[in-house]
């Protein structure tokens, strides 16, 4: 919402950004992870599990892939993607 004493000042007012799009997930994702690591699939889990969030995905998701997966020798996969997002971290897999 807008505080009273900001807006008076202001003289636009930008709608607020409630989500990031799906291009700008794998443009974090792609900036984050190791380039062998990307496929269409592991993008498509990453996009479920941040749910359209940036901070879910840059600040969560991804750390916890890398620290309890890939420093763990694992492969990247939708499969381990979606068990870090629900076992580590509580999340729910966005519906497609």
């Amino acid at each position: 919402g807008r505080f009273g004493q900001i807006s008076s000042r202001t003289g636009y007012w930008p709608k607020a950004i409630k989500g990031i799009t799906y291009d700008d997930a794998v443009a974090l994702s792609r900036a984050a992870l190791n380039d062998d690591d990307i496929s269409d699939e592991n993008l498509d889990a990453l996009w479920q599990m941040c749910d359209g969030s940036a901070r879910v995905l840059v600040s969560s998701l991804i750390p916890g892939i890398q620290h309890y997966g890939l420093k763990k020798k694992r492969k990247l996969t939708p499969e381990l993607i979606i068990k870090v997002g629900q076992e580590l971290l509580g999340f729910t897999p966005r519906r497609k």
